[in-house]
């Protein structure tokens, strides 16, 4: 019997998991955790959405080469390969597919023998609707399946990083927060290289990968910020209004 204990790390995007919680991954997998990771959009937009760029990489280029370094990103982190899953959702349209998603949510939800925490994006907090929507999606499943782990939510799509990258996807947005909420900031100073390690496994997405660049994907500025000297990963515990302790 695999008396681990089972973490799931839902990322919006191919690179959100690294950005997010990557040190937190990696202290799980030092732990003894059994840390799956699950990609809910497939990629496919990061060139064209951030710098206009559709072709080498196409859209479809793109989203396969996105998957195979989310595949060497979540490695590096410590993650087994059988322990990825990809959802595929075109990246940018997971408000047009939400009906898809959240079945496959639910599956992958119900698949599990037990789960005892949930990393997430913050169903209020996060502004990228992708992001919202993923989270969205996954307390609407939890309450569907009747399901409380301990949810970790994590915001990655601000106010700053929305004008980093000089770029928006906010379908209807309306931010609201819950103050209840606790704030949980974790120290993972001893992780950060493998942290930094792993998002740089997102090679389309911080180096000049088409020859049409001439900036990566994701902002030099953001990359220091949130990933390069990022030595606190910060969270939010969601509380359940009728949660049995």
């Amino acid at each position: 019997m695999n008396n681990k204990k089972n973490v799931l790390i839902f990322s919006p995007h191919p690179d959100d998991e690294a950005i997010a919680c990557g040190g937190t991954i990696a202290n799980l997998i030092a732990e003894g955790y059994d840390v799956q990771v699950v990609f809910v959009t497939d990629g496919s937009h990061s060139h064209l959405a951030v710098l206009g760029i559709e072709h080498n990489p196409t859209p479809a280029e793109l989203a396969f080469i996105r998957q195979k370094e989310a595949q060497k990103s979540v490695s590096t982190l410590g993650v087994p390969s059988g322990n990825v899953m990809f959802i595929g959702i075109e990246d940018t349209q997971l408000h047009a597919s939400k009906e898809k998603a959240s079945s496959s949510i639910k599956a992958i939800l119900s698949a599990q023998n037990h789960i005892d925490a949930i990393y997430m994006p913050h169903e209020k907090l996060e502004m990228h609707s992708d992001h919202r929507y993923t989270g969205e999606l996954i307390i609407d499943a939890l309450t569907q399946l009747k399901l409380q782990p301990t949810l970790y939510k994590y915001v990655v799509w601000d106010a700053q990083t929305e004008k980093e990258f000089d770029f928006e996807n906010r379908a209807d947005l309306q931010q609201e927060h819950n103050t209840n909420e606790e704030k949980i900031i974790l120290d993972v100073t001893p992780y950060l290289a493998i942290k930094v390690a792993a998002f740089k496994q997102h090679k389309t997405q911080v180096d000049l990968f088409s020859p049409q660049q001439t900036k990566p994907v994701v902002p030099i500025e953001f990359q220091k910020r949130r990933v390069e000297q990022a030595n606190i990963e910060e969270f939010w515990l969601h509380q359940y209004g009728n949660r049995q302790e």
